[in-house]
């Protein structure tokens, strides 16, 4: 991890308001903030064998045809970003961890969100995470490391490359739809992530993507409207 990075722990023996402070200045600059151990190690070994259960129910049903290969509800193979990953959107235990992690946008950034949608993945040796940038829904992203081998995450901050290695239960928090971000060959075997993402109330979109433009936090695309 580049020595600049600005986290948690970086601040862990300072007063709460000089902690809150100096981190809503690094995030106002750098657009980016890594918190350590968001997560306890634990629960995020927990939702990585829950993630891998999910795939592998989600193989049954595809394998025995009790679901046609189109369905998303159960996840998917098919993302454009990396084809041949299992890949879910909006699953209720990750949108449950979205909405529980608003705090952090609150205390340390003093920001007043509203969750979009959640996007759990499990990345395969090979895969590539291409430069880009988010839509408008991910205006501000958290990714979260549930397990897995490590694979670190890469984003321009200005003029600068940062490099950011997490271990489970760290989570990364960025302005998904103004900072590139990439990851390189992955040259493990697995590695489990969750995108979960938020916009500013006072922002520019205001509450327009809330939960994704859904009824409830747990459903699938198909109930976005247009």
């Amino acid at each position: 991890m580049n020595d600049d990075i600005q986290t948690t722990k970086n601040v862990k023996n300072k007063d709460f308001k000089e902690v809150a402070k100096e981190t809503k200045d690094f995030f106002k600059k750098h657009k980016y903030f890594v918190v350590k151990d968001a997560l306890p190690k634990e629960i995020a070994y927990l939702a990585y064998d829950y993630l891998q259960g999910r795939r592998a129910v989600t193989d049954f049903l595809f394998n025995k045809k009790h679901i046609p290969s189109h369905e998303t509800w159960f996840g998917v193979y098919t993302d454009q970003q990396i084809p041949g990953s299992f890949a879910i959107y909006g699953d209720l235990l990750m949108e449950t961890l979205m909405k529980k992690f608003i705090i952090y946008f609150q205390r340390l950034l003093d920001l007043n969100v509203v969750p979009t949608y959640s996007y759990a993945r499990i990345y395969k040796q090979d895969d590539v995470l291409l430069p880009h940038k988010d839509r408008p829904a991910c205006e501000l992203s958290m990714t979260l490391n549930l397990g897995g081998d490590e694979w670190p995450i890469y984003l321009k901050s200005g003029k600068k490359i940062v490099r950011t290695d997490l271990k489970p239960g760290d989570c990364l928090i960025y302005k998904g739809e103004d900072v590139e971000h990439w990851r390189d060959p992955f040259k493990g075997f697995e590695c489990g992530q969750v995108f979960m993402h938020y916009n500013d109330v006072n922002g520019p979109h205001g509450t327009t993507w809330k939960l994704d433009k859904r009824p409830m936090l747990g459903l699938s695309s198909e109930f976005c409207s247009k």
